[in-house]
C-alpha cells in the first residue's frame, strides 16, 4: 500500500507537469511556469512530512499495533464494501432505474415491491446471523449480489442501447432481479457489516474506529449518490450496474481470504 500511494504520488508529476506547462496539452484555462511548478514539485513532499507526522502522533495517542491497523482496514474496506457495492443508492434511486429500462409496472409500484422486499431480508439476517455466522452472510450477499447486478446489467443494456423487444419481460424480469438484489444485499451487507465492524475492532480502540469507519461510511454515502446519476446519464445504467458487481466481487475476495469470522467473539476481546 505504501508503495502504491508512493509510486501515484511520484508518478504523477513526471506526465503531467508538461501538460501543465503546454499551452495546447493543458487540461486545464491556463499554464504553469516554472516557479509554479516547483511549488507543485514541492507540496507532494510537504504531504508526505504531514502524513508522517500525523501517522506517529496516532501511534503515539493510541498505542495501534499490526492488528489494530488490519482491523481498522478491514472497517475501512467494509465501509466501502456497503456503500459502492450500489445497494444504498439502488435504494435512493429506483424509481428513475425502472423508469430508465421501461418497466411495464409503475416505476413507483417497483420502489414498494422492493420495499417490503427489504425488510424481509433485514428480518432473515437476524433469524441466519447467529445460526451460520457473520463471514458466510458477507460471502452469500456479495456473490450474491455481484451475479444479481451483473445480470440486471445485461438486461439494462439490452433496454437502454439495442432495440431488442423485451415485452414479454418487462413486467416481470427487472422487479425479480432487483429484489433479488436488494434481498440479498439485507441478509449480509446492509445489516451484518456494522455488527462485523463492532466485533472486529479492538477494547482499546473500538469507539474512536468505528466513529471513523462510520464518518467514513456517511463520506461515501455522499459520493455514490452523488456520483451515480450521474454515473447513469453519463455511462448508462448497463455499465453503472457492472461497476457495482465488480466492487461486489473484490468484497467477495478481501472477505474470503482476509475476514475473521466474529461469531461467538467476546466483545472483551482485545
Amino acid at each position: 500500500m505504501i508503495s502504491l500511494a508512493h509510486g501515484i504520488g511520484l508518478g504523477w508529476l513526471s506526465p503531467m507537469l508538461p501538460k501543465l506547462q503546454s499551452s495546447t496539452d493543458t487540461p486545464i484555462d491556463f499554464t504553469v511556469n516554472v516557479d509554479e511548478s516547483s511549488w507543485i514539485g514541492a507540496l507532494i513532499s510537504v504531504g508526505g512530512v504531514i502524513g508522517n507526522i500525523s501517522f506517529l502522533l496516532i501511534f503515539d495517542r493510541w498505542g495501534l499495533n499490526k492488528r489494530s491497523l488490519f482491523a481498522i482496514c478491514s472497517g475501512v474496506v467494509l465501509m466501502l464494501l456497503n456503500m459502492f457495492c450500489g445497494s444504498f443508492a439502488l435504494v435512493n434511486y429506483m424509481s428513475s432505474i425502472f423508469a430508465a429500462i421501461k418497466s411495464e409496472l409503475h416505476p413507483d409500484i417497483n420502489t414498494i415491491i422492493v420495499g417490503v422486499v427489504q425488510v424481509i431480508g433485514t428480518y432473515t439476517a437476524t433469524i441466519l446471523v447467529d445460526r451460520y455466522g457473520r463471514k458466510v452472510l458477507m460471502i452469500v450477499s456479495t456473490s450474491g449480489m455481484g451475479i444479481g447486478l451483473a445480470a440486471f446489467g445485461i438486461y439494462a443494456f439490452f433496454a437502454e442501447e439495442t432495440d431488442v423487444d423485451l415485452s414479454v419481460y418487462s413486467h416481470w424480469l427487472p422487479l425479480l432481479l432487483m429484489g433479488f438484489i436488494i434481498f440479498i444485499a439485507n441478509v449480509g451487507i446492509l445489516s451484518v457489516t456494522v455488527v462485523v465492524l463492532v466485533e472486529i475492532l479492538p477494547t482499546k480502540i473500538r469507539s474512536i474506529a468505528s466513529s471513523f469507519c462510520l464518518a467514513l461510511l456517511s463520506l461515501f454515502a455522499f459520493i455514490v449518490l452523488r456520483i451515480f446519476p450521474l454515473s447513469m446519464h453519463y455511462f448508462g445504467l448497463s455499465a453503472t450496474m457492472w461497476f457495482c458487481a465488480t466492487v461486489c466481487a473484490f468484497g467477495l475476495f478481501y472477505i474470503s481470504l482476509f475476514l475473521e469470522e466474529t461469531k461467538g467473539k467476546s466483545m472483551d476481546a482485545n
